[in-house]
């Protein structure tokens, strides 16, 4: 009964870290994923830039603040992605490593340390015995008179002079 108990906890706890360690690796995927789209972003908006200013002289060019900032932005989200790649990574190898370690955990290495079984319970056990037994022994004789009695009458017939008492 308490070996399925243990089992029921381990299992859920088991299957608690593993969901977590999975929400984790989603959760990093996801912001790797919107980092990654702010930077498509970013470069399509360099592009952009660059193809309106095409054939403009560099004097005459009006988007050098706006570049500068794009660059300074798209440094900034890619430290970031960069920082959650890492974290996916850690994530990942949390949801990979969750399982082998609980169930490492969870299941005892031999020797086993069995549990004895109580004293008291041989003690009781012995005690319901011997007082059995005792009767048995105190109305043996008794038994064995009445025992007697019944085969002799089933086989001879009722005793001669009436009386349906046992012989002795």
């Amino acid at each position: 009964m308490s070996y399925t108990i243990i089992e029921k906890i381990s299992g859920f706890y088991i299957d608690l870290k593993i969901r977590k360690a999975k929400l984790d690796f989603d959760f990093t995927v996801k912001k790797v994923d919107s980092l990654q789209e702010v930077l498509n972003q970013y470069d399509r908006s360099a592009i952009r830039m660059s193809n309106t200013t095409m054939f403009v002289p560099g004097t005459r060019i009006e988007y050098q603040i706006p570049k500068e900032n794009l660059v300074t932005d798209k440094d900034r989200v890619m430290r970031q992605r960069d920082a959650s790649a890492n974290n996916r990574e850690e994530a990942l190898w949390r949801l990979q490593k969750a399982t082998p370690i609980i169930a490492t955990l969870d299941k005892p290495d031999p020797p086993y340390e069995f549990k004895k079984t109580s004293k008291i319970l041989f003690g009781m056990i012995g005690f319901v015995m011997g007082l059995f037994l005792a009767a048995l022994a105190i109305s043996a004789g008794t038994i064995r008179r009445y025992l007697i009695h019944e085969i002799k009458s089933a086989i001879f017939g009722p005793h001669p002079d009436g009386k349906n008492l046992p012989v002795q």
